[in-house]
């Protein structure tokens, strides 16, 4: 996969241009030419069997024409350059709606990154899981809201997909996809 579309950088201004001016067709034809570095793109956030590539895909070109409405070429960079970070956004976008089963505020979310912070780095010192005790401590939550943190991190799993055994602690261990 390279890192520029089969356009000659002459037409694919061109076709930025024609774009932005409202040429459906140019839109149409800039959307084609990128296809191929959307669906590279699509294959690195194929996470959940939930969501489909194409799904992915459809979200990228999404992600493409906010790019497209933004991007100034008289910054000098490079219009993938620019949309690579709108496709990037919408695809994370889509997968954060479709796989978190609750909108989380901002507040929750930074918790839950601080959260997830601490964790790795108290495994990284002591090699071992931490308790919610030891997890409170670190960040300064209280038990009940790392409790609550913890439980909204855990994905849902389909009552259909296999279950392998028990793991470490009785706990159920899901078979890998």
């Amino acid at each position: 996969m390279g890192t520029r579309p089969r356009l000659p950088v002459a037409v694919e201004g061109r076709l930025i241009r024609a774009a932005q001016a409202g040429h459906r067709r140019a839109r149409e034809e800039l959307v084609e030419a990128f296809l191929p570095l959307i669906a590279g793109v699509a294959r690195v956030y194929r996470a959940s069997e939930t969501i489909t590539r194409l799904e992915l895909m459809q979200e990228g070109v999404v992600g493409l024409l906010r790019a497209l409405e933004r991007y100034d070429p008289a910054l000098g960079v490079p219009f993938w350059g620019y949309a690579a970070w709108w496709v990037r956004q919408a695809m994370q976008q889509l997968i954060a709606e479709l796989t978190r089963p609750l909108v989380l505020s901002d507040r929750a979310l930074r918790q839950l990154s601080q959260l997830k912070r601490a964790h790795g780095e108290y495994v990284a010192e002591h090699g071992r899981e931490p308790t919610g005790n030891e997890l409170a401590d670190r960040t300064g939550l209280s038990h009940a809201q790392v409790g609550d943190m913890l439980a909204l991190e855990r994905v849902p799993h389909s009552i259909e997909e296999p279950v392998r055994g028990r793991g470490r602690g009785g706990r159920v261990r899901r078979a890998a996809r």
